[in-house]
C-alpha cells in the first residue's frame, strides 16, 4: 500500500502549490486598474439593481407607467468617493410612449433607512442643443390639459385654471434675448419645477434656477416665474 501514500503526498503537494500560486497571482493582479474597474462595475450593477424599486417609484410619479428606462449608470457626487457611496446621481434614459426620450438624473443620499431619493431632474432629448421649441411661449390656455408644481421628490400642487392663465401670460412675455445656452450644473436640492401637460399628450418641464428656469438645455431669464412658484408653494 506504499504507493497510495506516495500518491497522497503528491496530491497534497500539488494542491498546496496551486493554492499558493493563485494567492500570489491574485495579490499581484488585484491592485491593477483593470481589476479595480471590474470591481467598481460589479458594485455599480448591484447598487442599481437594489435601487430599482426606489427609482422606479420616482419615475412613475413623473411619467405614470408609460415609459421604459435604460442605460442606467451611477455618477458619484465626489470623484474621490469609494463604495459605499454617501451621495450620488443615478442617470438613465427614459423613453416615453410617444417615442421621445429624456435623460433623467435622480440624486440619492445615504440615510439610516438606506439610500433616499432627494432630487429629480429631467433633460429633454427631443431637440438639439442649438434649437429650442419656442412654441412654448405661444401657448394658449386651451392647449394645456393641466399643469402642476413639484419640488423635492414627493411635494406637488395642481394649478387652478386662473393660475394657468397667469402662467401662460408670463411665458408669452419671454423675449429671445432672455434665452441663453446653459451648460452649468444640475440644480441640487430638489428644485421647484412646473410641469405643463398639453392636450397633445406632450409634457414640458420648467426647472427653476434662481431668477431663471431651465428648458431643453437653455436658460430662460424670467424672474416672474420664480415669484409665481414660491407664492403658491408658500
Amino acid at each position: 500500500m506504499w504507493w497510495k501514500r506516495i500518491i497522497l503526498v503528491w496530491v497534497i503537494g500539488l494542491s498546496n502549490f496551486t493554492v499558493m500560486h493563485c494567492t500570489e497571482a491574485y495579490s499581484e493582479e488585484s491592485p491593477t486598474k483593470y481589476n479595480a474597474d471590474i470591481q467598481r462595475k460589479c458594485l455599480e450593477e448591484v447598487l442599481i439593481f437594489e435601487l430599482r424599486p426606489k427609482f422606479m417609484s420616482v419615475l412613475r410619479k413623473e411619467y405614470d407607467n408609460n415609459f421604459l428606462i435604460g442605460n442606467a449608470r451611477i455618477i458619484p457626487i465626489k470623484k474621490s468617493d469609494s463604495y459605499p457611496l454617501q451621495e450620488f446621481i443615478l442617470e438613465g434614459r427614459v423613453t416615453k410612449q410617444d417615442s421621445t426620450s429624456d435623460i433623467v438624473q435622480i440624486t440619492f443620499k445615504a440615510s439610516t433607512d438606506g439610500y433616499k431619493a432627494i432630487n429629480f431632474h429631467a433633460v429633454s432629448n427631443e431637440k438639439s442643443d442649438e434649437t429650442m421649441n419656442l412654441g412654448l411661449f405661444k401657448l394658449s390656455v386651451n392647449d394645456i390639459n393641466f399643469a402642476e408644481i413639484k419640488w423635492l421628490v414627493n411635494n406637488r400642487i395642481m394649478l387652478k385654471k386662473n393660475e394657468i392663465y397667469i402662467l401662460v401670460s408670463l411665458l408669452k412675455g419671454v423675449q429671445e434675448d432672455n434665452i441663453t445656452q446653459y451648460k452649468g450644473p444640475t440644480p441640487k436640492g430638489g428644485p421647484a419645477r412646473i410641469i405643463i401637460h398639453l392636450r397633445s399628450n406632450k409634457k414640458t418641464t420648467l426647472v427653476l434656477n434662481g431668477d431663471s428656469f431651465l428648458l431643453e438645455g437653455k436658460q430662460v431669464y424670467l424672474p416672474e416665474v420664480n415669484e409665481f412658484i414660491f407664492t403658491r408653494i408658500n
